[in-house]
């Protein structure tokens, strides 16, 4: 189980550094909320996918309901991320400086999430492991909100940390409850549609 755990973030690993790529084609304002949209469907899927192991198993027609789910939001938001074309040309230094901070910050929340993942499975503690997990996706929206200068960021990130602090003690079955996964999973959903609704807002009116 932890070995597939691991495996999985791996993946993610991987997701995520090619969302620094995404952002290198145009970094506006548009494009850079559909390239997150997309990203925030594909981790919310697999929180929601978590939630559904834990609570239903491998129920054919909860994890099917979730993958279309996600794969909507995902797809839609790759349609307006290709459908926007940079008027930008080629990348700025302001660009370069973005893409570096997003590499940083992406690297250290891996490093935290792995030692963490270790710790916790190694202790007496595993059942804080979603919980751990939340907080620390929850504090990398934090400065992804300055670089990016994206408020959302902000209420995305704070909802994430507080749902990893309370959860574990009001739900049943405490920091174990599949509440934790469930509840990082919406927000991410909607924090994708979030993203895709300030997409269209502030895309120039020829591309519409």
């Amino acid at each position: 189980m932890l070995s597939n755990g691991l495996w999985n973030m791996r993946i993610d690993q991987h997701l995520e550094s090619g969302m620094a790529k995404i952002m290198d084609s145009g970094l506006s304002a548009s494009s850079s909320r559909a390239s997150g949209a997309m990203f925030f469907s594909v981790f919310g899927t697999a929180w929601l996918i978590w939630w559904c192991l834990e609570t239903y198993g491998a129920s054919f027609r909860a994890l099917a309901a979730i993958i279309a789910g996600g794969g909507f939001l995902f797809f839609l938001s790759l349609w307006m991320r290709l459908r926007r074309v940079s008027d930008e040309g080629s990348r700025s230094a302001q660009h370069i400086r973005t893409r570096r901070k997003l590499v940083a910050i992406n690297v250290i929340q891996w490093v935290a999430i792995v030692i963490t993942v270790n710790t916790l499975a190694n202790s007496n503690h595993r059942v804080w492991l979603a919980a751990a997990i939340i907080v620390i996706v929850g504090l990398h929206f934090l400065p992804l909100a300055v670089i990016f200068q994206y408020r959302v960021h902000y209420i995305t990130g704070l909802a994430l940390i507080l749902l990893a602090v309370v959860y574990p003690f009001v739900a049943v079955g405490g920091p174990a409850s599949a509440v934790g996964p469930l509840g990082a999973g919406i927000i991410l959903w909607l924090s994708a549609i979030g993203a895709l609704f300030t997409s269209v807002r502030t895309m120039p009116a020829k591309s519409i």
